[in-house]
């Protein structure tokens, strides 16, 4: 009798916070996501441990734009994301596919990871660039890096190695273990430049005073990195639930998270115009110069027809 009335209670239990989730989510999941989320108990999660300003990892807290995602989705969970924590996006990517974790943030779509993660829709794009030194030429197309001079330094395990290797495999990639060290050996001349994420850059120029660095362009052949969440394949039902979450992301809420954590504004617009403004520059100047030399050699033709003239006399 008493298993039985504990039986009760249990039901009524989840019964219970089935509709406080419900109502809590604004009808966002079904009563068979939330079913199926108290089955799971809780939800593994990880992240890009240096990453900032996205996410990072800080005495066991996950802080950063990412985190507060994470906090607003939490709201209409009715079981908790745990953090686990790693040392590296490398072994991030690792747990989740040895199945330590069930799901990682911040992911790229790429077919390698498509073999063992499903996918959300992306809920974060962050223009991808190059760094460079100061005194190197503004870069817009990818093309004019593939020379085997330019080594250019990308993160191990990060989704655009895989795209520019495939797109360009006679580009000189160069991988490196975190984003300082690659900036750092772009700055000491060791790398021409260094790929990444708009923000990211922009962050660690500046947290490390990187002052002879810049952030150089933004690429015609690969404008933005679309981030999302990678999911296990045996925990599929997560794809829908997350992607419920992110439809429900408000302008308003993206746009205050993206304020609170962009150090770094970058217009692309900006940079063209400069570059128009520096070419319009120099046309001016060799036009003058062709202007003068024509001008010099017109003046010499004269005097040498006017000393003809007075020899004929």
């Amino acid at each position: 009798m008493r298993l039985i009335t504990l039986i009760v209670i249990g039901l009524i239990s989840l019964l219970s916070t089935i509709k406080q989730v419900n109502a809590s989510s604004n009808q966002t999941l079904t009563t068979s996501d939330v079913s199926y989320l108290m089955h799971l108990g809780r939800i593994s999660l990880c992240v890009g441990p240096d990453t900032l300003p996205l996410e990072t990892i800080d005495n066991g807290q996950h802080v950063g734009m990412n985190a507060e995602y994470m906090r607003l989705f939490q709201r209409q969970l009715p079981v908790p994301i745990v953090l686990i924590e790693t040392t590296s996006w490398e072994q991030s990517m690792e747990y989740v596919k040895s199945g330590k974790c069930q799901i990682i943030s911040l992911a790229s779509n790429t077919p390698d990871r498509r073999e063992f993660l499903d996918f959300t829709d992306p809920y974060v794009e962050i223009p991808f660039v190059v760094v460079t030194t100061q005194e190197k030429f503004f870069i817009s197309r990818l093309a004019t890096l593939v020379d085997p001079e330019k080594k250019l330094g990308v993160i191990k395990g990060y989704a655009y190695v895989e795209l520019l290797r495939t797109r360009y495999p006679d580009m000189n990639i160069v991988e490196v273990d975190s984003r300082l060290e690659g900036l750092q050996r772009v700055n000491s001349g060791e790398l021409y430049g260094f790929f990444s994420g708009l923000h990211l850059a922009g962050y660690a120029i500046q947290e490390h005073g990187f002052t002879s660095l810049k952030i150089n362009g933004q690429f015609d052949e690969l404008t933005r990195i679309e981030l999302g969440i990678g999911v296990r394949k045996e925990y599929a039902p997560l794809v829908s639930i997350f992607n419920k979450l992110i439809a429900q992301l408000t302008p308003e809420q993206k746009k205050q998270i993206n304020n609170s954590w962009r150090r770094v504004q970058f217009d692309i617009a900006e940079s063209y115009t400069r570059t128009l403004l520096v070419t319009i520059g120099a046309s001016v100047v060799l036009l003058f110069v062709l202007l003068w030399l024509w001008q010099v050699r017109k003046h010499s033709r004269q005097l040498k027809e006017n000393e003809r003239i007075i020899w004929q006399q």
